[in-house]
C-alpha cells in the first residue's frame, strides 16, 4: 500500500468515526488503536457503550487508528493534522484509549485543544506499570493471563520441554513475546521458547505438523503474516486446531473456535465495561475511584480436549468454565424424567385407588356372605322352632278333641252338647292351623314329600265351599 492510499484510508477512518449522540454537557471520546471489525476492538467498544450509554446528558464519540493494518502511519504529521481538524471545536471531558498505540498517540499529542484539559483512561494496556506516574491518567489493565495459563500447561503436561508461542511482531506482539520470555526464564528455565510468527496462512499447516510432544502450543493474537499483510486471527486459530499434533492452549479460541484445551484470557467487553465505569466515576466525582482498575479474567477449558490428551478431571480448577462436558443422564433428561415420574405417580395413585375399591368390595362381599349365612341359619332355627312348637301343640289338641267327642256321647242335654261341639270345632280349627304351619315349615326345610291320589274336583270344591260357609257363619 502506497502513501497516497494510506492517507486516503485514514482520512476515511477519521471522517467516518462513530459518535453516539445524546443531548448533554459531557463529552467522551473512545479512541481505539485498531480498526472497526477487529474482534478485541469491537468487544471493548461494546463494553464502553454499555457502561456510558445508560447515562443521560452524555455524548460518546468513537474513533480508530488502524494501527494493526497500518502500523506507524498514525504517527505521521498528515494524520495528526487530519485528526486535529476532525475534532476542531470539540472539548472532551474524558478520553478513553484502548491499547498501547492509542495511549502513546494521546500522550504524544496532549496539547491538542480537543482533549488538553480532559481526564484520561487507558484500557487494554499490558505494560501499564510504565504509565503509573502520568497525571490525570486512570488505568484499566489488560490483566496478563500468560502466567496463569502456563501454570495449567505445566500442571496438565509436566513433561513439556518446548513452548511454541504463536503471535505477530507488531507492538502488542512484541510486548507479549517479552512477557512470555520473562515468565519462562524465571519459572520454567528448562523450557525452550519458540516464537512462531514467520508464516502465512498457506505455510502454517506444514509448520505446525513438525512439532511433537512434549512440545506444547500457545496461540496468541495474530493479525498480520510474515509479509505484514492483515490476516484474520480466527483463521489462524482454525488452522492450529486442524493441524497441530500437540496440545494447544488458548482461552479465547477455546471458547470461540473450539479444538483448544483452554486457558485464561481477558475479554475485550469486560475491559471496555470497566473503562466506561471508571469514566462515570470521574464524572460523578466518586471518592472510591482508584488509579488502577483490574477487570475480571475468564478461565475456560474444553472437556473433550482434556479427555483426548488424558488430562485427569481433578486437575481442572473448580472456578473454571468447562465446555463440551457430558451432561449427567438425570440432568440431560430431567424434564422427561420429571414428566415420566409424574405419570407413574398418577398411575400408582389410580392403581392404589382401584386396589382399595377391590379390597373394600371384597370386604363388603365377605360381610354380605356372612350376613346371608346368618340369615339362613336364623331361618333354619325358626323352621326347627316351628316344627317343635307345632308338634308340641298338636298333642294337647288331640286330647281336647278326643275327650270332647267322648263327653258329647255322655251328655244328653242339647245345650251342653252344643257347647262341647263349639269346643271341639275350635280345637279342630286350631289343630288345622297348626298343621298348616307345620307343613309350611316342612316346605321351607324341603322335607315335604308329595303323595299323589285320585280326587273328585266337584267333591273337593263342595268341601271348600261348605267349609267357607261354616267359617263365615
Amino acid at each position: 500500500m502506497n502513501v497516497g492510499e494510506k492517507i486516503l484510508l485514514y482520512l476515511l477512518f477519521i471522517l467516518f468515526s462513530v459518535s453516539i449522540q445524546a443531548q448533554g454537557n459531557k463529552s467522551i471520546l473512545l479512541l481505539n488503536s485498531y480498526h472497526n471489525g477487529y474482534r478485541w476492538t469491537d468487544e471493548l467498544t461494546e463494553g464502553v457503550k454499555e457502561a456510558v450509554g445508560k447515562r443521560q446528558n452524555t455524548t460518546l464519540f468513537v474513533g480508530y487508528l488502524d494501527a494493526k493494518r497500518n502500523p506507524g502511519f498514525y504517527e505521521s504529521n498528515i494524520f495528526k493534522e487530519a485528526f486535529a481538524k476532525k475534532y476542531n471545536g470539540k472539548r472532551f471531558d474524558i478520553v478513553i484509549v484502548s491499547d498501547n498505540a492509542a495511549l502513546d498517540f494521546l500522550l504524544e499529542n496532549r496539547d491538542m485543544p480537543c482533549w488538553k484539559n480532559a481526564k484520561y483512561i487507558s484500557t487494554g494496556v499490558t505494560n501499564y506499570e510504565e504509565y503509573l506516574n502520568i497525571p490525570d491518567l486512570y488505568i484499566v489493565t489488560e490483566t496478563s493471563t500468560f502466567d496463569n495459563t502456563f501454570k495449567y500447561i505445566f500442571r496438565f503436561f509436566p513433561k513439556t520441554n518446548e513452548l511454541v508461542f504463536i503471535t505477530d511482531t507488531l507492538q502488542t506482539g512484541k510486548i507479549y513475546i517479552n512477557e512470555v520470555s520473562g515468565i519462562l526464564n524465571n519459572k520454567h528455565p528448562g523450557v525452550k521458547l519458540t516464537v512462531l510468527h514467520d508464516f502465512t496462512l498457506q505455510t502454517l499447516p506444514t509448520i505446525l505438523k513438525r512439532y511433537k510432544y512434549p512440545a506444547v502450543i500457545y496461540t496468541s493474537t495474530t493479525t498480520v503474516n510474515r509479509n505484514g499483510d492483515p490476516i484474520n486471527e480466527f483463521d489462524v486459530a482454525r488452522i492450529v486446531k486442524e493441524n497441530a499434533n500437540v496440545p494447544s492452549f488458548s482461552g479465547l479460541y477455546c471458547e470461540r473456535v473450539g479444538g483448544f484445551i483452554g486457558g485464561v484470557y481477558t475479554a475485550g467487553y469486560e475491559n471496555g465495561l470497566a473503562g466506561g465505569r471508571v469514566a462515570l466515576m470521574i464524572i460523578n466525582n466518586n471518592p472510591k475511584l482508584e488509579k488502577v482498575t483490574y477487570p475480571p479474567v475468564k478461565t475456560v477449558f474444553d472437556y473433550q480436549e482434556l479427555k483426548k490428551h488424558n488430562v485427569p478431571e481433578k486437575l481442572i480448577p473448580a472456578d473454571a468454565t468447562v465446555f463440551n462436558k457430558p451432561v449427567p443422564f438425570f440432568e440431560k433428561n430431567k424434564n422427561v424424567l420429571i414428566i415420566t415420574g409424574i405419570i407413574i405417580i398418577n398411575l400408582l395413585i389410580v392403581i392404589a385407588f382401584f386396589v382399595y375399591l377391590w379390597l373394600t368390595q371384597k370386604q363388603h362381599k365377605k360381610q354380605l356372605v356372612k350376613a346371608v349365612s346368618q340369615a339362613q341359619e336364623a331361618n333354619k332355627l325358626k323352621t326347627v322352632f316351628l316344627e317343635n312348637v307345632s308338634h308340641e301343640m298338636r298333642t294337647p289338641l288331640n286330647s281336647i278333641i278326643g275327650f270332647s267327642d267322648v263327653l258329647s256321647e255322655m251328655i244328653t242335654k242339647p245345650t251342653e252338647k252344643q257347647y262341647l261341639k263349639i269346643i271341639s270345632d275350635n280345637a279342630l280349627d286350631l289343630y288345622n292351623l297348626i298343621s298348616n304351619i307345620f307343613n309350611f315349615s316342612l316346605l321351607k326345610s324341603h322335607k315335604v314329600s308329595l303323595n299323589f291320589s285320585t280326587i273328585s274336583p266337584s267333591h273337593l270344591i263342595e268341601e271348600i265351599l261348605n267349609e267357607s260357609y261354616l267359617k263365615q257363619k
